[in-house]
């Protein structure tokens, strides 16, 4: 029977008679039929409504995704994008995100495990896959998510203060910006603390100070010149400027005037 013959018609349970196929018995009495709950065949019924295409429904702590000619998907492994799985969530508290998903022989969506941690090239927390070009913490390692959601590995690279601003090492260290390696499972190398003359520079508790100061480190002065470089091997004048406040390790005040700085970068001290 048509919609123009059931529409406004109810059974005496209160069911809105739906159009479809009806038996009548020797009576001519409408048989009515048992409520539709469940998969029956290819097909979804909800309160004897059978649910429509192009839907994720979910109906007695399952989902099901109604597909063309209103069939449920069977031992199907398909992409749900934004459209189905917004607003959805597993029986675990857990937000569906868009994603391929399998569906087993009775059409149920099989519910995959919580995605936590490095999985082939990207990693994921709380089944969220993180997206490119930031360095995130997980699990007391730092890695850094770079083009197409990959994660760096078995490389150094330079890592601005747009991406270590407010980040520390497990040791409380501030992380600098500067070049960082990743091993072969994406984690950051932490170096070691950095503190005295490295190369041309000068650094305390791993910060490499910087250019035109007079800077005292385990009692012995250093002078931080162009290019944060520090001087060696040579004689300058130091004026107040620079000098102001400063004494020597017998308690003599550093006076302005002419100093030399030895092949390490000491100041001599007469």
């Amino acid at each position: 029977m048509s919609n123009t013959f059931v529409s406004g018609k109810i059974f005496s349970d209160g069911r809105a008679i739906q159009p479809g196929y009806y038996e009548f018995d020797a009576e001519g009495k409408l048989i009515v039929p048992e409520m539709k709950n469940g998969v029956i065949g290819d097909y979804l019924y909800i309160n004897d409504i059978k649910q429509t295409k192009y839907k994720l429904i979910k109906f007695e702590e399952h989902y099901y995704f109604v597909d063309e000619g209103d069939k449920l998907l069977k031992n199907t492994r398909v992409y749900l994008s934004s459209t189905f799985v917004s607003g959805k969530t597993f029986l675990d508290g857990r937000a569906i995100q868009p994603g391929y998903y399998e569906f087993d022989a009775e059409g149920k969506l099989i519910v995959p495990e919580m995605k936590n941690g490095v999985i082939g090239d990207y990693l994921y927390i709380n089944d969220i896959k993180q997206t490119k070009y930031k360095l995130i913490k997980f699990e007391e390692h730092y890695y850094f998510v770079d083009e197409g959601d990959k994660l760096l590995k078995n490389t150094r690279v330079y890592l601005s203060s747009t991406f270590v601003s407010g980040k520390t090492f497990l040791d409380g260290r501030a992380i600098q910006p500067g070049y960082y390696e990743f091993d072969a499972e994406g984690k950051l190398i932490v170096p070691e603390m950095k503190n005295g003359v490295i190369g041309d520079y000068l650094y305390i508790n791993d910060i490499k100070q910087t250019r035109y100061k007079l800077i005292e480190f385990e009692s012995n002065y250093y002078f931080v010149d162009d290019g944060d470089k520090i001087l060696r091997s040579k004689r300058v004048y130091l004026s107040s400027t620079f000098v102001s406040g400063k004494t020597f390790p017998d308690g003599r005040a550093i006076q302005p005037g002419y100093y030399e700085f030895d092949a390490d970068g000491k100041m001599i001290i007469g």
